[in-house]
């Protein structure tokens, strides 16, 4: 599904095209996600991720496909990976976007 999406320093509108990089192979792998406006080239970060953060993602995946039976226990451990990743996430955000 493609996204049209207007540039906030141009004015072009242009459709999605996400891109990714590695921007700290030393630092566990960080990625940066982004798009960028074709004409002027500023760029959006949608996120950065690291291997951590890719763990995690795996096990929240895992949790949501688990077959437990007691489900209370599937959501209070869901929801702490959730927020184990949104602190992550916000951390390399913190770290890296200071360097864009």
């Amino acid at each position: 599904m493609n996204h049209l999406v207007t540039c906030d320093c141009c004015g072009n509108e242009f459709y999605v095209m996400v891109r990714e990089r590695v921007i700290d192979k030393e630092a566990d792998n960080v990625i940066q996600t982004y798009i960028r406006c074709p004409v002027c080239h500023h760029e959006y970060t949608i996120s950065y991720v690291n291997d951590t953060v890719r763990r995690l993602q795996r096990i929240q995946r895992d949790i949501r496909m688990s077959d437990n039976e007691n489900p209370r226990y599937v959501e209070v451990q869901y929801n702490i990976n959730k927020k184990r990743i949104k602190q992550e996430m916000e951390n390399l955000k913190n770290k890296y976007s200071l360097k864009d």
